[in-house]
């Protein structure tokens, strides 16, 4: 979450990408995941933070640039 923080306070004068890269070692134990899920809950809590895809990112960018 210090990671997500950080970008969100940066995020308020340009656009800041966080990518998660999810491997099966974390999504495929219960023990594990569960605090991704929390994660991903607390993330989008705030109404102004995106959850893309990486061609939905490639799509917005291409349309800033």
């Amino acid at each position: 979450m210090n990671n997500f923080e950080r970008l969100y306070r940066e995020g308020q004068h340009n656009a800041r990408v966080m990518a998660i890269a999810v491997h099966p070692y974390i999504s495929g134990a219960p023990f594990r995941s569960k605090y991704f899920e929390q994660a991903l809950d607390e993330i989008s809590k705030h109404d102004d933070v995106e959850l893309w895809t990486g061609g939905q990112v490639a799509d917005w960018y291409r349309t800033v640039t």
